[in-house]
């Protein structure tokens, strides 16, 4: 059953689609019916309108490798700390480091493997390469907070 202007109508069976198919397409064959963008086109200023829209500029091109590197140098490390889990990590040596964003970074900086802190913060595992991790705050509850 579909809904249809705010009534409850029947769906239609497979014969009867069929039958609307077969009648659609008769239509068309014969000139009757025509679809409604044959024969159509844009005009001069909708073309124009088109070509303006910057929207759809990089469309079939791509960035330069260059190009590439500037926007990822740029952006690498930019966290946004409302969004971030933060962790208390106790390191061998017994340093305590908050970690408020960014643990992938701080894993990829220690020689550490993020799913194995994420264990040992969740207590799953007690610890990984000696080091100890606790989950402080969650994003949630910082949004929540704020």
């Amino acid at each position: 059953m579909s809904i249809r202007g705010g009534r409850t109508a029947p769906s239609l069976t497979a014969i009867q689609k069929a039958k609307i198919s077969e009648t659609k397409k008769q239509q068309f064959q014969s000139g009757e019916q025509v679809h409604p963008w044959v024969g159509r086109k844009h005009t001069e200023e909708s073309i124009k309108k088109i070509r303006d829209n910057h929207s759809h500029c990089w469309i079939g091109k791509q960035h330069t490798q260059e190009s590439k590197d500037k926007i990822g140098k740029a952006s690498r490390g930019k966290r946004y700390p409302a969004m971030c889990n933060t962790y208390k990590l106790t390191s061998p040596e017994g340093t305590i480091y908050i970690v408020s964003t960014g643990l992938k970074y701080f894993c990829k900086e220690h020689d550490l493997l993020l799913p194995s802190i994420r264990k040992v913060a969740q207590g799953v595992r007690r610890h990984h390469k000696n080091w100890c991790a606790v989950k402080i705050s969650t994003a949630k509850a910082q949004l929540r907070d704020a």
